[in-house]
């Protein structure tokens, strides 16, 4: 064993005197340029043997980290709870590093409300840390994660540092270490790695980023955070940059639908600990107890993630419930930020001052919002419930830490009954059963039309509208196993529809909706109908392998880009294809287009402008109702209550989309069929039956013969 002076905690905790070994496996010393010992890591992974205790909490790990993935993907608006994780870990990271701000100043901040002037600088740390995240989710959709990109990430996490002798975005190219303030290199409690050792631990580091099915996913993520922290490349941000590459690495693994893990609040709750398990690591070799330790704290972090979010889920749907017009915009407004200033407000809903006030004073009205007693200006609101919501699982993980026998429940934030659902809202979840129910019988379909657009965009106050049914799409090879699944849930096939189109299409109706409507039929003339049943879906359409509307659109091969819809870009050419396009289809193009960016490449969150080109270059016909309609959206999109803001946003990507459309290199079929032009037909004549999302090709059938 050889003898390392490496007692690595905090700069606030160091331990200047402290003298430990370290295991030749976990790597090995070399000496500075002025002649220091200096530790650099052996190459990863290390040869562990996995015990099984350890592999149970693994287990246990994985399926929390699992759930908290699936419920966030499966939320209408993940956005909503998003952004107030994203706080929590930012604080919390930056906590750790003595960076003393509160959830509280942070969000008075964000709404210009005037916080303590003396924590600017602590504030700007915590919103650098919060973009930089966001900036990483971003990227990851067109760059893996790399030594690179962790370069882009310290830029904007120290963007407008105090001291430009941090050099934001740069690794360092002078040695550094370890130590409280005022410590030298002779003092230090840890030297990482000279400069060219460095440059070569990270180019190790990165080529064990990129390995897959190596050892589990979370194994990798520990150890990815142990040797950063061990290479520590930057002058500066390290440890923030170390946990953050935490929640990418998860997302990057589709691990996580969205960040919502916040590990930085159980490191925080156990930092003795935390740094102690990452030093054992270097000195001593130690790898599972810290192996453990990290399982652990994602398992007890997810769990109460998802406790969490579904509190705010409740609270949101109960708080709307209570509201109407502008006021019920602003509730979600209070998910994303709880303080809210009349100001604030205005801009949030893009209405005039005195509108603002009145949907502020509405919701005081409520419960919703209180009044801060400190005399603020302008003056500040404060949606309580919601903000004790976001800050109970950290308060539970103290709890927890100061070893409290039992673990607290969490808290309700209101003592309101849960109101009833919208019909919106059942019909959605309806949809989602449907496809869950499929997914696991190993089935696959996913939401089309409507729904889908409900799926991926954010504002569902401004979606919120009702559906007259569901529409999905499957695969044909699957049909057999999806008529399993639609009996199982209570639906019986309609088969007229599925003989008069060759089986490209199915219908499955409500077993409930059926016998209603078998009453209804028995009835005389001029007898009243029956009042509808509790039943929301009458019927459920399936389109198999290709949307045949009025055009084809093949997706079969798409289906799994997202976990419950078709892709936000076939979402799109499914509205617009359309050839006779309505005020409810130009509406949900408008909401896709407000809420989505543009992308270059295929995701569930944005719009592949690529991939809408390349299909309509394939095809004259769709390309011509495809931008005829882009031109009808571009004039109706004054006739909704958008900010200026959001009405920029959707006039920007419908022109950029028309702009790309027409510059992508058109096929010898497209150049053919554009001579012929509107000479001879060039879409498909789809059959109206009432306002469906997906019209069946084919009559509307009849119950008394299909089901009799």
């Amino acid at each position: 064993m050889t003898t390392l002076k490496a007692t690595f905690h905090s700069v606030e905790d160091a331990v200047a005197d402290a003298t430990q070994t370290y295991a030749p496996e976990s790597g090995h010393l070399v000496a500075t340029d002025g002649g220091h010992a200096a530790f650099v890591p052996a190459p990863l992974p290390p040869r562990l043997t996995y015990s099984d205790e350890f592999v149970l909490a693994l287990s246990r790990a994985d399926a929390a980290l699992s759930e908290l993935s699936g419920f966030a993907g499966g939320l209408r608006d993940p956005q909503l709870i998003v952004a107030p994780f994203l706080r929590q870990e930012a604080i919390l990271s930056s906590r750790i590093e003595g960076t003393p701000t509160s959830l509280a100043e942070l969000l008075l901040d964000e709404v210009a409300a005037e916080p303590d002037p003396s924590a600017r600088e602590s504030l700007r740390e915590v919103r650098n840390y919060v973009a930089a995240l966001q900036y990483g989710v971003e990227r990851l959709k067109e760059v893996p994660l790399s030594p690179d990109l962790v370069r882009e990430l310290h830029e904007r996490l120290l963007r407008g540092a105090r001291e430009a002798a941090w050099t934001p975005g740069e690794f360092r190219t002078t040695q550094s270490w370890v130590g409280p303030p005022g410590s030298t290199i002779e003092t230090a409690v840890f030297v990482p790695p000279p400069v060219p050792e460095m440059h070569a631990a990270l180019a190790e580091w990165g080529r064990f980023l990129r390995e897959t099915d190596t050892v589990p996913d979370l194994v990798q993520c520990a150890m990815i955070h142990q040797q950063f922290e061990a290479i520590h490349p930057f002058l500066r941000g390290n440890g923030r940059i170390g946990r953050l590459l935490i929640t990418l690495f998860l997302v990057e693994r589709r691990r996580l639908s969205h960040p919502l893990l916040y590990l930085s609040a159980y490191f925080e709750a156990h930092r003795a600990e935390y740094y102690d398990l990452l030093q054992r690591v270097r000195t001593q070799g130690e790898w599972m107890p810290w192996l453990h330790f990290f399982v652990t704290g994602v398992r007890e972090t997810a769990e109460r993630a998802v406790e969490q979010a579904r509190t705010l889920t409740r609270m949101r749907r109960g708080y709307r419930a209570h509201t109407k017009g502008h006021a019920y915009r602003l509730v979600d407004e209070l998910f994303r930020t709880p303080y809210v200033t009349v100001p604030e407000a205005q801009r949030a809903l893009g209405v005039s001052n005195p509108t603002a006030r009145k949907a502020v004073r509405e919701l005081e009205a409520v419960g919703l919002l209180e009044e801060l007693t400190k005399k603020r200006w302008p003056r500040a609101y404060l949606a309580r419930p919601i903000l004790d919501a976001i800050q109970e699982p950290l308060e539970g993980l103290r709890r927890k830490s100061e070893a409290a026998p039992k673990r607290s429940p969490l808290k309700s934030a209101t003592d309101r009954a849960e109101p009833e659902p919208t019909k919106g809202e059942l019909m959605m979840d309806e949809a989602l059963r449907i496809v869950d129910a499929a997914r696991q019988a190993g089935v696959q379909v996913r939401l089309i039309g409507g729904l889908a657009v409900r799926r991926h965009c954010r504002d569902i106050g401004f979606m919120d509208r009702e559906h007259s049914d569901i529409d999905l799409i499957g695969l044909s090879e699957q049909s057999r196993q999806l008529h399993d699944v639609f009996l199982a849930l209570g639906y019986a096939e309609n088969r007229y529809v599925t003989q008069a189109t060759s089986a490209n299409q199915l219908q499955y109706v409500k077993l409930e909706a059926s016998l209603e409507s078998r009453t209804h039929f028995g009835k005389r003339p001029h007898q009243a109908a029956p009042v509808r049943s509790a039943s929301l879906v009458d019927h459920v359409d399936i389109f198999m392998d290709v949307m045949r509307m009025d055009h084809d659109l093949d997706v079969h091969e798409r289906l799994d880009i997202d976990e419950y819809a078709i892709s936000p870009a076939d979402t799109l050419i499914a509205k617009l294809q359309i050839g006779q396009l309505n005020e409810k289809d130009a509406h949900d193009v408008i909401a896709m287009l407000k809420d989505l960016p543009l992308h270059e490449a295929d995701d569930d969150v944005s719009i592949d402008v690529p991939y809408l080109a390349e299909v309509c270059a394939r095809d004259w016909g769709l390309y011509h109702d495809f931008t005829t309609n882009i031109g009808i959206v571009l004039q109706m999109i004054d006739d909704y209550d958008l900010t200026e803001e959001e009405m920029a946003r959707a006039y920007g990507s419908l022109t950029a989309i028309r702009e790309a459309l027409e510059e992508e290199r058109k096929s010898l079929r497209w150049l053919l069929r554009a001579r012929v032009g509107q000479r001879m037909p060039w879409r498909r004549e789809i059959e109206d039956q009432g306002g469906g999302e997906a019209q069946v090709i084919a009559p509307e059938w009849d119950w008394r013969r299909d089901l009799g």
